[in-house]
């Protein structure tokens, strides 16, 4: 089974669906099963995952796409709740899965109160295999809930896990940009254009912050760059694995290197 995990537009180039995401996976995420039987000690309630100490990662896999695509059924039926419960579901039994861990936290921002996601960010990320993920969704919820101040602290974090997470970037930049501070929302707003050149999302903040600035020839380019740019490309493991380099992370680079092999 292939699960497709349709992503919102904020995650475009960290949740293109669940083949990429499972390919990740088996380059680099998961060599047995045992952060998954510790994850699933953390489910808030209404989870009842269970995991078999000797499931084999296949095992694993093909019952973790059975909860995703249950939980595909429950979001077209609007039962946001169930979803939301089946995907922490399948985070809990199978290897790292990309698209279902942000599918669920736009799940969780669009439908829960913003208290209610920064408890299950707070108890999940010391046992996330990439926390980065968890301290960007926690970071939305306090910037959701007006915590400004703990919003930059957590995007300031999962930057300082992965230095490559562009969404990091753009959250902080729209915080900054709320509060008016142009100039520190275009520095983000840039440094997440520079992460991926082709992400839309970014250029176009980039022209409206240079447009409220009053500097309309660089908005314009950014206008135009936008118009053409592809955030879904293949090119984007390269863009990451580049960025990655230049701030001196071999390992985490040659992850991203190994997938643009893979898939372009």
């Amino acid at each position: 089974m292939n699960v497709d995990l349709r992503k919102d537009d904020t995650m475009t180039t960290r949740a293109t669906g669940a083949t990429v995401a499972m390919r990740r996976s088996a380059v680099r995420r998961f060599a047995d099963l045992s952060i998954c039987v510790v994850l699933s000690l953390f489910l808030v309630p209404g989870c009842e995952a269970t995991v078999e100490a000797e499931q084999s990662p296949a095992e694993a896999i093909a019952r973790a796409e059975e909860l995703y695509a249950e939980a595909l059924h429950a979001m077209q039926a609007e039962d946001w709740r169930k979803a939301a419960s089946l995907f922490k579901q399948g985070i809990a039994v199978g290897p790292y899965h990309e698209a279902a861990r942000y599918t669920l936290g736009s799940l969780l921002l669009a439908h829960e109160p913003a208290a209610d996601v920064v408890r299950y960010y707070r108890e999940t990320v010391e046992h996330d295999p990439k926390p980065q993920t968890s301290q960007y969704f926690w970071a939305r919820a306090l910037a959701k809930s007006g915590d400004v101040e703990g919003a930059i602290d957590r995007y300031r974090r999962a930057i300082a896990i992965d230095s490559a997470h562009e969404l990091s970037e753009l959250g902080w930049g729209s915080v900054m940009e709320e509060q008016g501070k142009l100039e520190a929302a275009l520095a983000h707003y840039e440094r997440a254009a520079h992460i991926h050149p082709e992400l839309t999302e970014a250029l176009q903040k980039c022209a409206r912050v240079l447009e409220r600035l009053g500097r309309k020839g660089e908005a314009e380019a950014y206008l135009q760059r936008a118009a053409t740019s592809d955030p879904n490309s293949p090119m984007r493991f390269l863009y990451w694995g580049r960025v990655l380099l230049e701030d001196g992370r071999a390992e985490a680079a040659l992850a991203e290197l190994e997938i643009a092999v893979e898939v372009m």
